[in-house]
């Protein structure tokens, strides 16, 4: 049998998982919105589940009355020296 050293007083850390600041979620007003471009071996369909669970997560856990809205778009950059176009998902904040 193993002796295990028993140990009092040790904090518990906190719980950071989905608090990394990836995602502007926290700082996004009421008719704010973001573009996320995908990156060049993205599944469309999977890069915008991964946002709708990230929104429905940041909800859940922060802000309940919040709701947001995700759209696939083709937009502009407006970089020069590039195309121009690029696929990508933007997220509105609605409420």
């Amino acid at each position: 049998m193993e002796n295990f050293n028993i140990e009092k007083n040790i904090p518990i850390p906190d719980d950071v998982r989905g608090q990394s600041s990836q995602r502007p979620w926290h700082k996004m007003e009421v008719g704010d919105s973001v573009f996320i471009p995908l990156k060049e071996d993205d599944n469309a369909t999977r890069a915008k589940n991964r946002l709708q669970q990230s929104t429905r997560t940041f909800c859940k856990k922060h802000q309940p009355e919040w709701k947001f809205v995700l759209r696939y778009r083709l937009e502009n950059t407006g970089v020069a020296g590039t195309s121009g176009e690029v696929s990508g998902i933007r997220v509105w904040r609605s409420a």
